[in-house]
């Protein structure tokens, strides 16, 4: 079994999160519901 741990996202995550996000819509078949950027 794999061990995680959990933390608060961080400035430096918002890409691995993005990407995750429309993998997920991807997935769904969702991306066009789908509009993200990292503009901050």
């Amino acid at each position: 079994m794999a061990n995680f741990i959990l933390r608060k996202a961080e400035a430096k995550d918002v890409s691995d999160i993005l990407r995750l996000i429309k993998e997920l819509a991807k997935f769904e078949e969702m991306e066009e519901q789908v509009v993200l950027t990292e503009k901050g």
